[in-house]
């Protein structure tokens, strides 16, 4: 059985709706992430919300996570979504 991570129900959803929150918006003004974070996420910061699958969104919340993890603590509990 594969073994899968967890997310913060709360982080993603604050994530997915700040990327939404403006029309016409790209990734690079939506998401809290500098020209390095997307070269390592492999996601190319001039695409638009709406191209990023769910399993993207999920990948970039688990990367904002642990690179705050430190400086914030965990979030983990019963808000965390499963992928």
């Amino acid at each position: 059985r594969a073994t899968r991570e967890t997310v913060d129900f709360r982080r993603l959803s604050r994530l997915v709706a700040g990327a939404f929150s403006a029309r016409r918006k790209k990734l690079k003004n939506a998401l809290p992430l500098d020209a390095a974070e997307f070269a390592a996420l492999e996601l190319d910061p001039d695409l638009r919300p709406e191209n990023l699958s769910p399993s993207d969104y999920l990948r970039v919340a688990r990367f904002v996570a642990q690179r705050s993890e430190g400086s914030e603590g965990s979030e983990g509990g019963a808000g965390d979504a499963r992928a």
